[in-house]
């Protein structure tokens, strides 16, 4: 389980959301550990839609930050699922490379369901910020605006995973073989991150055959 430390409680992540298409765009590079080669390969505009250079770099390094916090089987599996299992994959990948996403996703997310607290928007993300800045104080450093803009990014994602539907928590929905691919790589936390609630995850483990 991704584990949470003053240097990287960061907001980074405002580079983009899930950033699917970016991704699947430079799968090949990430899957060939080849991300040496990403900053040379985004100066054609064919492979990042995107105009401005200056966007570019910032989306590959933050790819870059994302790709170094999983293991490289997340890239192949990512390769090898459907649309919506990508964005799941993406949204694990997002809790394992950003601590204040993690942190948020557990603290508040998973709370709210547990207590079917469903709605949610940005206000709750400011509000988490404001709670977390007695724990990390550099957050109060940073402008309204930036907080702005990272809780505004945390509600893309979580709609852009499935977790939020419009304003409302919502447990995604994948077959068993997607959430035994976490099982069997020591991932079985993110089940739970997920909103899977206890016995599917009990059943899960308990029929799980590697």
């Amino acid at each position: 389980m991704p584990k949470t430390n003053l240097q990287n409680y960061a907001f980074t992540f405002t580079a983009g959301g899930l950033l699917l298409d970016e991704i699947l765009s430079l799968l090949d590079y990430l899957i060939e550990n080849r991300v040496n080669e990403l900053n040379d390969a985004i100066k054609k505009n064919d492979i990042l839609k995107t105009n401005a250079m200056a966007s570019r770099v910032r989306i590959v390094t933050e790819i870059r930050r994302r790709y170094k916090a999983v293991d490289s089987w997340v890239w192949t599996f990512l390769k090898n699922s459907n649309l919506d299992e990508q964005k799941l994959i993406l949204f694990f990948v997002m809790l394992k490379a950003t601590p204040i996403f993690f942190d948020f996703q557990s603290e508040v997310i998973l709370e709210k369901w547990r207590s079917r607290d469903l709605h949610l928007d940005k206000n709750d993300v400011l509000y988490f910020f404001d709670k977390k800045t007695q724990v990390y104080p550099d957050i109060e450093t940073r402008t309204e605006a930036t907080r702005t803009k990272a809780a505004t990014v945390i509600v893309r994602i979580l709609r852009e995973s499935g977790i939020l539907v419009k304003n409302t928590i919502n447990q995604p929905q994948a077959a068993d073989y997607f959430w035994n691919y976490f099982i069997k790589h020591d991932e079985a936390w993110f089940l739970e991150l997920a909103l899977l609630p206890q016995h599917q995850r009990k059943e899960l483990m308990d029929n799980y055959e590697d």
